[in-house]
């Protein structure tokens, strides 16, 4: 039902594993073993490491939702989310300034039972994404938001 992958240190598995213990769904997480050390993985949750990016492509696509659960002040994610978009699935985040893009389902970064809702939301009633809005979650589309972003500051420096 769930895919979430990540490996750096900013991602928020223990909130997600919260937010899904209870739920008659199965979950696997992509991520790295030093994602995981001192969290109770729940029995609905499988979980892989170190596996290809093909492998990785097959999960997006098996998947009815994915989950990008971040740490508040984290800035990871991105590839993960654009990755889900550009599979054409519905994609659930922590609402981060890193994350915040729009077609996203929000949630507030550590609040396992938020995120839960929206977990059983989508599952339920899920989005249908349009070709065209794919192809609008680009990686040529998110380093332009970037630059518009850095542009300004950069400025001031001068």
């Amino acid at each position: 039902d769930i895919v979430s992958i990540g490996r750096d240190i900013g991602r928020d598995y223990k909130t997600l594993f919260q937010a899904i213990k209870n739920l008659p769904i199965k979950a696997k997480v992509i991520c790295d073993p030093k994602n995981l050390i001192g969290l109770t993985i729940p029995s609905n949750v499988s979980v892989a490491y170190s596996v290809s990016y093909l492998k990785a492509r097959q999960a997006y696509w098996e998947s009815r939702i994915v989950v990008v659960p971040t740490q508040k002040n984290s800035v990871s994610g991105q590839i993960s989310l654009l990755e889900a978009l550009a599979c054409g699935k519905p994609v659930i985040a922590a609402n981060t300034k890193a994350l915040n893009i729009a077609s996203v389902v929000f949630y507030q970064p550590q609040n396992a039972a938020q995120l839960k809702s929206k977990i059983q939301r989508l599952l339920n009633h899920p989005p249908q994404l349009s070709r065209s809005s794919m192809r609008h979650f680009s990686s040529k589309n998110f380093a332009s938001q970037i630059i518009s972003a850095i542009h300004p500051i950069v400025n001031k420096l001068r």
